[in-house]
C-alpha cells in the first residue's frame, strides 16, 4: 500500500503517520520526492481482503474503503 501525503505535510505529520503505521504492526517506508513524500507499507500477512470504495477525495488523495471480510486488526480508537 502506500500512502501519499500532502504537499505542505511537515516533517512531524510525516513522522504520526509512520507511527501510526507502525503501531498497527505493519512497516512504514517514507519515500520522500521532489513534491510530496509517499509512504510505502509492508509487513501484511499476505492475506487480501475484498473491499467497496466508499469515497475518495480528490483533493487531498485520502479513500474510504469498507472492507468485505475480517481484517484481524483491532478497532481504532475513537478521539474527541
Amino acid at each position: 500500500m502506500l500512502v501519499v501525503m500532502q504537499s505542505n505535510a511537515t516533517k512531524s505529520q510525516i513522522q504520526d503517520v509512520c507511527d501510526r503505521i507502525d503501531s498497527l504492526g505493519l512497516k512504514a517506508h517514507a519515500i520522500p520526492g521532489a513534491g510530496r513524500t509517499a509512504i510505502g507499507i509492508t509487513g501484511n500477512n499476505g492475506a487480501v481482503v475484498p473491499g467497496h470504495p466508499l469515497a475518495y477525495d480528490f483533493e487531498t488523495g485520502f479513500g474510504l474503503v469498507q472492507p468485505l471480510g475480517k481484517l484481524g486488526l483491532a478497532a481504532l480508537p475513537c478521539v474527541s
